[in-house]
């Protein structure tokens, strides 16, 4: 009985994380007030590596809590870095790249949430 508990709990928490690998990128927007894109990325714990997100130069990249624990946004290169953690779910940093140029960031919390944002000239 207490192993089919064990194997059942297992194979929920599995289904949550994969679940939550899934659309790391929200769609592509356009702002209705300054006509810039803003690419939303999803940002927690499941999120784990991004990989490498492409954009163009003028571009805004959000970057959207979606869990409960605490988060921050801090480049490789030290070229942008979120001015304080992050904590409720919801809670959003963005960041606009105005030269092209790849730009390393992740949480300095959790350092396996990483990725890769590639800024090309338009």
């Amino acid at each position: 009985m207490k192993f089919n508990l064990l194997i059942s709990v297992i194979m929920v928490g599995a289904l949550v994380l994969l679940a939550g690998c899934e659309d790391k990128l929200y769609p592509l927007r356009l702002d209705s007030e300054t006509d810039e894109n803003i690419i939303q990325l999803r940002w927690g714990l499941a999120s784990g590596d991004l990989g490498t997100i492409t954009v163009s130069v003028g571009d805004t990249v959000r970057f959207v809590r979606v869990d409960d624990m605490p988060h921050n946004v801090t480049s490789l290169q030290g070229n942008f870095q979120s001015s304080e953690i992050l904590y409720g779910a919801g809670e959003t940093y963005e960041v606009t790249f105005e030269q092209p140029g790849s730009y390393g960031f992740y949480c300095s919390v959790h350092p396996g949430m990483k990725g890769t944002i590639l800024v090309s000239a338009q």
